[in-house]
């Protein structure tokens, strides 16, 4: 899905980050390229279209992890056995903050155990299905304790969770609070919002914001510049691209 990837690589630079690197199966190049101009792309080895956990492959993003002040994983990826080995194989070769959503989440969701032992902050930011997935719990009742459960889960396994929703909820192994965002309406329910969500967390985590003070400031941003759109584009008619323009309205109300 590589609208998933230009949403959230472009998210990304609107709200903020310096140079962003967006990593696709070769196959997509051409229709990434024509779209993206700020990003850089680096185009990987893949197989029948779809991302291959070769040697090259991995050779070649370790290249990138190195260099990177934080990776965001997830937004288009697809699901397959090769897109669970990357995942855990960057996963286990970071040396910076990473941002789990999306299809990332659904890589780890059969197997946790890849967030043990990691030596670097992770945020994950699933919606009600994919905290389900995480949990083994059904939607209703991760609905039904939504600060509880969110909490849980970042001390259980060391990660910043981010359970979006109605009213987002951010926890933190590393606090006893938990933020609830207030920001935000209906329009936000489109597809593609949250790859722009995981974008600007990712963004802000590169300008040297903490991982939960990223997940906090993002959730409040995003909703923020959602608001700021409804007198353009309503809420049945707001789509996620709107949004870099209302990040850009939310930060000029801030004096940014």
């Amino acid at each position: 899905m590589p609208g998933a990837a230009c949403l959230c690589s472009g998210a990304a630079c609107v709200a903020g980050a310096g140079l962003t690197t967006l990593a696709i199966p070769q196959s997509a190049y051409a229709a990434v390229g024509c779209r993206m101009r700020e990003v850089m792309l680096v185009p990987l080895p893949d197989i029948d279209g779809k991302l291959a956990a070769t040697v090259e492959c991995i050779s070649m993003l370790s290249t990138y992890i190195q260099k990177a002040s934080v990776i965001v994983m997830g937004p288009g990826l697809g699901q397959s056995d090769d897109v669970t080995e990357l995942v855990s194989t960057v996963l286990r070769s970071a040396k910076c903050p990473v941002v789990l959503d999306a299809d990332a989440l659904n890589a780890i969701a059969a197997d946790l155990s890849v967030l043990s032992g990691l030596s670097v902050p992770v945020v994950i930011t699933p919606h009600p299905g994919e905290m389900a997935r995480l949990t083994g719990l059904t939607v209703s009742e991760i609905e039904e304790s939504r600060e509880g459960i969110a909490e849980e889960f970042a001390k259980r396994h060391n990660v910043t969770v981010l359970l979006k929703g109605a009213a987002t909820v951010v926890a933190s192994p590393e606090t006893t609070a938990v933020y609830i965002n207030t920001t935000g309406n209906a329009g936000l329910a489109k597809g593609g919002s949250g790859d722009v969500l995981a974008g600007i967390i990712g963004s802000l985590i590169a300008q040297g914001l903490s991982a939960y003070e990223a997940a906090c400031c993002g959730a409040f941003l995003h909703g923020r510049a959602a608001e700021l759109m409804v007198p353009d584009t309503g809420l049945a008619g707001m789509l996620a691209s709107d949004l870099f323009e209302g990040i850009r309205r939310a930060y000029a109300e801030m004096g940014k």
